[in-house]
């Protein structure tokens, strides 16, 4: 037997849930489900888990937090940024969040116990793998495991291909997942046939959609103000930020510049907010995402050809002016690979986010017919 118990019936439910920072994301997969069967809930959207104003320049407190209140049975709580004094909350009924996302799995498959394999950004699945092991105590939501984010990604993409072929060959997937505050870029090759998972190499780096923001609203109100940009009052750039994401999210089609009115001490201060401007931000970040991408295949003794699949995942790319992000990515890779193969195996959408991959891993332990997967991950 291995993490899931396998008395719950002819055909158990298998569950996924993703936390990314600040977002939850849940899906579902029956053993005899069809592969394309597998159930995403919220529409394969983020489900905000937290509330204030959102412009914390580092948010990855109040996800610890989010982690903490699922995996860990401790209550919500308030969390404050003291350097720049913005307070970021977990929602009071987080824990009714959670139920109620779990009270749709648990409607619709009287079979799922609970069970559910966790997907978290790499940098805190060591931490709460330790705290999981001391987890004592039941819930709705029972997490039995903990997987990266970008390696569930690449199981969704590698069990998608593997798919109605026999035997399946392994499959090297590049995932580039483009967060909040970080990116990260990784190749992880998903072995169906031998059940193995293997990451060959990830890289991350400083540099995601809302840090891209933050900085530029810091340097906006700098430069309208006439200050240096440490002078800038926190309060100032929280209000412009949704003016930024606005004009962000207008760059795939026709770009407009937008005009902002922000308050401090009772005095209105217009801020324009350039479409050219933010323009700039994203490429920056897309370039780098590109080349990341290229190079990590480069370096991997791959040739681009023999890359199953490019899956560009993350908040970044499924939060409102994300398509700015996937469309320069596409752009710039078609740019340096062919535009042809690109076209074919760049992946992006709720298909390959990790919650999907993670009920899919989830699905495998549970299926008697089928090993669950072997994931080495050292990197």
């Amino acid at each position: 037997m291995g993490l899931f118990s396998r008395d719950t019936g002819p055909t158990p439910t298998a569950a996924g849930m993703a936390f990314e920072f600040v977002a939850l994301r849940a899906a579902t997969a029956s053993v005899d489900d069809d592969f394309d069967d597998v159930r995403q809930y919220a529409g394969g959207e983020p489900v905000p888990l937290t509330r204030g104003d959102g412009a914390n320049p580092d948010l990855s407190t109040g996800f610890e937090a989010v982690i903490e209140g699922l995996l860990f049975d401790t209550p919500a709580v308030d969390v404050e940024d003291t350097p720049v004094g913005v307070d970021v909350s977990i929602q009071d009924d987080f824990d009714g969040i959670v139920d109620a996302l779990a009270g749709e799995l648990a409607a619709e498959h009287e079979q799922w116990d609970g069970e559910t394999v966790v997907a978290v950004p790499g940098r805190y699945v060591d931490d709460a793998a330790k705290r999981l092991a001391r987890r004592a105590g039941g819930s709705r939501v029972e997490p039995v495991s903990l997987v990266r984010t970008d390696v569930a990604s690449a199981v969704a993409r590698g069990l998608e291909h593997a798919h109605g072929r026999y035997p399946p060959e392994p499959h090297p997937v590049a995932v580039a997942e483009i967060g909040l505050f970080d990116t990260t870029t990784a190749i992880v090759e998903v072995n169906a046939a031998e059940d193995r998972v293997r990451v060959q190499d990830r890289v991350t780096v400083d540099g995601g959609s809302q840090l891209v923001d933050n900085i530029f609203a810091e340097e906006t109100l700098a430069t309208a103000l006439d200050v240096d940009e440490d002078d800038v009052p926190i309060e100032l750039w929280a209000q412009l930020l949704p003016t930024v994401r606005e004009v962000r999210a207008g760059l795939t089609g026709r770009e407009t510049d937008k005009l902002a009115t922000v308050e401090l001490a009772d005095t209105q201060i217009d801020v324009p907010v350039f479409a050219d401007a933010v323009e700039r931000e994203v490429t920056e970040l897309v370039e780098q995402t590109a080349h990341n991408v290229i190079t990590m295949i480069d370096d991997s003794g791959y040739r681009f050809e023999e890359i199953g699949a490019v899956c560009l995942t993350g908040l970044g790319v499924r939060t409102p002016g994300g398509d700015a992000y996937e469309e320069g990515v596409r752009s710039h890779l078609a740019d340096e690979l062919a535009p042809g193969w690109v076209v074919e195996h760049l992946k992006t959408g709720s298909r390959y986010a990790p919650e999907r991959g993670a009920a899919l891993i989830a699905q495998r332990e549970l299926d008697d017919s089928t090993d669950a997967f072997d994931v080495y991950d050292d990197q």
